[in-house]
Protein backbone atom coordinates (compact mmCIF):
# COMPACT_ATOMS: atom_id res chain seq x y z
CA UNK A 1 0.00 0.00 0.00
CA UNK A 2 1.43 3.73 -1.01
CA UNK A 3 2.40 5.91 1.98
CA UNK A 4 -0.01 8.76 0.08
CA UNK A 5 -0.46 11.72 2.36
CA UNK A 6 -3.67 14.49 2.06
CA UNK A 7 -4.10 18.06 3.90
CA UNK A 8 -6.97 18.00 7.20
CA UNK A 9 -10.17 19.55 6.08
CA UNK A 10 -10.95 20.52 9.70
CA UNK A 11 -9.61 19.98 13.35
CA UNK A 12 -12.01 16.32 13.69
CA UNK A 13 -12.33 13.97 10.93
CA UNK A 14 -14.98 10.78 10.56
CA UNK A 15 -13.37 8.23 8.62
CA UNK A 16 -15.53 5.47 7.01
CA UNK A 17 -14.58 2.18 5.84
CA UNK A 18 -15.72 -0.87 4.33
CA UNK A 19 -14.66 -4.61 4.19
CA UNK A 20 -15.58 -7.00 2.15
CA UNK A 21 -14.31 -10.51 1.42
CA UNK A 22 -13.53 -13.18 3.41
CA UNK A 23 -15.43 -14.21 6.44
CA UNK A 24 -13.76 -13.46 9.75
CA UNK A 25 -10.92 -11.20 8.21
CA UNK A 26 -9.33 -9.13 10.77
CA UNK A 27 -8.49 -5.28 9.44
CA UNK A 28 -7.20 -2.58 11.48
CA UNK A 29 -7.85 0.78 10.51
CA UNK A 30 -5.09 3.54 11.67
CA UNK A 31 -5.32 7.80 10.64
CA UNK A 32 -1.86 8.96 11.15
CA UNK A 33 -1.32 12.55 11.32
CA UNK A 34 1.47 14.99 11.57
CA UNK A 35 2.81 18.93 11.27
CA UNK A 36 4.71 19.72 8.26
CA UNK A 37 7.63 20.69 10.31
CA UNK A 38 7.52 16.60 11.81
CA UNK A 39 10.21 14.19 11.06
CA UNK A 40 7.88 11.54 11.81
CA UNK A 41 3.69 10.66 12.14
CA UNK A 42 2.16 9.15 15.09
CA UNK A 43 -1.48 7.76 15.18
CA UNK A 44 -4.72 9.85 15.82
CA UNK A 45 -6.85 6.69 16.29
CA UNK A 46 -7.01 3.14 14.49
CA UNK A 47 -10.49 1.12 14.55
CA UNK A 48 -10.13 -2.98 14.28
CA UNK A 49 -13.24 -4.93 12.27
CA UNK A 50 -14.04 -8.02 11.06
CA UNK A 51 -15.41 -8.44 7.44
CA UNK A 52 -17.04 -8.60 6.12
CA UNK A 53 -18.13 -5.17 8.09
CA UNK A 54 -18.60 -0.80 7.77
CA UNK A 55 -17.93 1.45 10.20
CA UNK A 56 -16.89 5.00 11.19
CA UNK A 57 -13.80 6.32 13.33
CA UNK A 58 -14.12 10.11 14.73
CA UNK A 59 -10.77 11.58 15.71
CA UNK A 60 -10.48 14.67 17.04
CA UNK A 61 -7.29 16.95 17.24
CA UNK A 62 -6.07 16.21 13.52
CA UNK A 63 -2.67 17.72 12.99
CA UNK A 64 -1.87 19.21 9.27
CA UNK A 65 -1.19 16.20 7.76
CA UNK A 66 -2.88 12.73 7.57
CA UNK A 67 -2.32 9.22 6.26
CA UNK A 68 -4.68 6.16 6.15
CA UNK A 69 -3.25 2.71 7.18
CA UNK A 70 -4.74 -0.57 6.52
CA UNK A 71 -3.23 -4.05 8.01
CA UNK A 72 -5.26 -7.32 6.89
CA UNK A 73 -4.68 -10.66 9.42
CA UNK A 74 -6.19 -13.96 8.96
CA UNK A 75 -8.06 -14.73 6.15
CA UNK A 76 -7.35 -12.96 2.26
CA UNK A 77 -8.59 -11.78 0.08
CA UNK A 78 -10.04 -8.83 1.18
CA UNK A 79 -11.53 -6.18 -0.95
CA UNK A 80 -10.92 -2.36 1.24
CA UNK A 81 -12.94 0.48 0.80
CA UNK A 82 -11.99 4.23 2.02
CA UNK A 83 -14.81 7.07 1.73
CA UNK A 84 -13.78 10.38 1.70
CA UNK A 85 -13.94 11.73 5.26
CA UNK A 86 -16.32 14.07 6.43
CA UNK A 87 -14.81 17.26 8.06
CA UNK A 88 -15.75 19.26 11.48
CA UNK A 89 -15.11 22.53 13.10
CA UNK A 90 -14.96 20.89 16.26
Amino acid sequence: MSEASFDRGGPTGIFSFEVRGSQGAAVVWTVDHRDRADAGWSSAGSLPMLAPAEAALRVSGLREELRIRCSVVGVEPVEVRVLPPEWLPR
